[in-house]
């Protein structure tokens, strides 16, 4: 059963890593310490097959510690993991030079650390394996040498046997640094005979640049007897495809402890390295991704730590994005309040957990402007350390705030422009209607003839026609008047109770001469349970009277124009008007509701009015927080349907049909 010693002072690390380590294998023992010296002790004791060890620890660094750890007899050839930062490269030689034996960089990537603990643990069991198998073969062999030498013979044999079977490359240089063996697998992978290499170099073998590095390093394991750090290679294979190796070197010793030979195990990584360089374009792609994006990005941890930062946010501070990484924002940004704020705003992501989208914040830059920004903060888990952090997106919005100012101003201007407008109509329409009412009271005197018989007869019409053309522009200027009071704010209702029923009575009285004259079919009808309205009865009737006097207007001859009133499924009072008349496009239907705005059409009668019978219908209708929908189609007729709200009914329910 392989047996993983972990040590780190940290809790969190040691867990971290217990797990992944015990997750290699069901048989794996993990033994874990947070003491180095406690650790030393117990693998003094106990045999390991692989040790991970923190290179920062208080009570002793990782040198330290692999240095001691090498004294012990049975843990020299033990692989060693060291865990340094990236950037911690000092470190990490240092604890090579001690007798390290691989590295990973913390963060710790799992499935780097996966591959990079299986492939020391297959090493080590070879190592084992190889070792247990030379010392055993090198007792037999000296026992059998004294015996027989066909029993020497017979081990050696054995011995090739062993190592022609594992599936990675070994070879034997002797004292004279020329090969004594190599296994199956590396006589394959070079495309040789293994005979072929005896007494051949590893110059002669692999070719003078790789040979020289190979000597170079048995030069020094046949020197010191230490084995040295497992090191990565490239090796071009028989069919020429370029394989990655892990090598390990180890001395084999004899009785006196002098290094007679020295055994190289390369294992085959080439798909653990083609995942590395896979994975290492894939963050240099998503660095370059994010350098690129015009907007802001960076993440920070719980304490407001950068952890990572973009381009474009370093150049807003003057720095590099390296820069920026491990310092906390309020030290970073120029103003103290911009910075409280900003983190304030990381603070609510992290308390609930949830994104803050919108946020709208100002950043001043190195270069002393001030900017808008909108942000997108977002919680989540990093996935190598399960440490909560906060994404910060964000755009800089600053020429949108201009814009905004700017129409905000715009705005302001138009409502000030409008009100003097309606100010103005508001006086004219009064000054107006004075003289027009002395019109209309003594025009209404001839054509009534009060002060006697008017000769001749025909003036009796004229004076009729100028009471009809009077009362037409008092009604415009009535229209008018009412349209400057509701944008002036100067516009109140007198509201009450209104009978649905009497209302629509008053109405057909007021239009039965008119759809008679025009020879249009009119009715009104009250459903059974039509709540009574609390308005104001004069506008909602001007209302309507606008409505129906449209449908009057552009009905043809033969036509129909019908209201209805009912209350809907909430209590709520609906009015309907109908008509077969000409009808309108969608949009035509919006310029029948703009001010001074009518629909150009043959059928058009004297006094089309001004254009203001639907827009003011509409704002009187707003007063009274109900809707008005028009739907129509050219040819198709018109349906007009105000929709009050349920507020406006009251308890009284009538109905009546005509």
């Amino acid at each position: 059963m392989p047996t993983i010693v972990i040590v780190d002072d940290r809790v969190t690390n040691r867990r971290i890593l217990s797990r992944l380590a015990g997750d290699l294998d069901d048989n794996i023992l993990v033994e874990s310490f947070a003491d180095p010296l406690e650790a030393l002790s117990w693998l003094g004791e106990q045999p390991a097959d692989l040790i991970i060890t923190d290179f920062k620890m208080p009570q002793m660094d990782g040198a330290a510690f692999i240095h001691e750890l090498r004294q012990i007899s049975h843990c020299r050839d033990i692989p060693v993991i060291v865990v340094t930062a990236y950037e911690d490269k000092s470190f990490r030689y240092s604890a090579f030079d001690a007798g390290a034996t691989d590295f990973l960089t913390s963060p710790v990537d799992h499935k780097e650390f996966r591959a990079r603990t299986r492939n020391l643990l297959t090493m080590r069991a070879q190592q084992l394996l190889l070792a247990g198998r030379a010392v055993t073969l090198q007792k037999n062999l000296e026992k059998s040498n004294r015996l027989h030498r066909v029993a020497l013979r017979e081990s050696e044999e054995n011995f090739r046997l062993v190592i022609n079977s594992i599936p990675a490359m070994v070879s034997v240089v002797d004292g004279k640094k020329s090969y004594d063996f190599i296994n199956n697998f590396m006589a394959w992978s070079l495309g040789i005979d293994p005979a072929m290499a005896q007494d051949q170099t590893p110059a002669d073998l692999l070719g003078a640049d790789a040979g020289k590095r190979q000597q170079t390093i048995d030069d020094e394991v046949f020197e010191n007897g230490l084995t040295p750090p497992a090191f990565e290679e490239k090796l071009v294979d028989q069919t020429g495809a370029e394989r990655h190796l892990l090598t390990v070197k180890t001395p084999l010793k004899d009785t006196t402890g002098k290094v007679t030979n020295v055994v190289t195990t390369s294992v085959d990584i080439t798909e653990r390295k083609t995942a590395e360089i896979a994975l290492e374009a894939q963050r240099n792609l998503l660095r370059q991704v994010l350098d690129l994006d015009p907007g802001y990005v960076l993440t920070v941890d719980k304490a407001g730590r950068v952890r990572l930062a973009n381009q474009s946010i370093a150049d807003a501070f003057g720095v590099t994005p390296q820069q920026l990484v491990g310092r906390n924002l309020s030290s970073i940004m120029p103003v103290a309040d911009e910075g409280r704020a900003l983190l304030s705003d990381i603070n609510a992501a992290f308390a609930f957990d949830t994104a803050q989208r919108d946020v709208e914040r100002t950043l001043t830059t190195a270069d002393g402007r001030q900017h808008w920004v909108k942000l997108a903060i977002v919680p989540f888990d990093d996935p190598d350390t399960k440490e909560r952090r906060a994404l910060l997106v964000g755009m800089d919005v600053s020429t949108l705030k201009e814009a905004e100012s700017a129409m905000h101003d715009a705005k302001l201007a138009a409502e000030l422009s409008n009100r003097s407008k309606s100010n103005f109509l508001a006086t004219m329409s009064h000054e107006l209607r004075t003289p027009l009412n002395a019109i209309i009271g003594f025009s209404q005197m001839i054509s009534g003839q009060i002060l006697g018989a008017i000769e001749p007869p025909v003036y009796k019409e004229y004076a009729t026609d100028i009471e009809n053309s009077a009362m037409h522009l008092h009604g415009i200027i009535s229209d008018i008047l009412d349209v400057a009071l509701i944008e002036s704010g100067k516009f109140s209702l007198n509201e009450g109770s209104i009978d649905v029923a009497t209302l629509f009575d008053s109405l057909g009285r007021l239009l039965r001469e008119r759809t008679e004259q025009n020879d249009i079919e009119f009715s009104w009808n009250v459903m059974p349970g039509t709540p009574a309205l609390h308005a104001d009865e004069q506008r909602i009737k001007q209302v309507l009277m606008n409505i129906t006097s449209n449908a009057v207007k552009f009905t043809p001859p033969g036509g129909r124009i019908s209201i209805e009133a009912k209350g809907s499924e909430a209590g709520a009072v609906h009015v309907l008007v109908r008509d077969t008349g000409i009808g309108m496009a969608e949009d035509e239907i919006q310029i029948a509701l703009d001010q001074f705005s009518q629909v150009q059409s043959g059928l058009s009668r004297p006094y089309e009015g001004a254009g203001l019978g639907l827009p003011l219908s509409v704002a009187l209708l707003d007063m009274h927080n109900a809707r008005l929908d028009i739907q129509s189609g050219k040819g198709a007729g018109t349906l007009v349907t105000i929709m009050f709200p349920k507020e406006r009914s009251m308890p009284q329910r009538t109905s009546r049909s005509v």
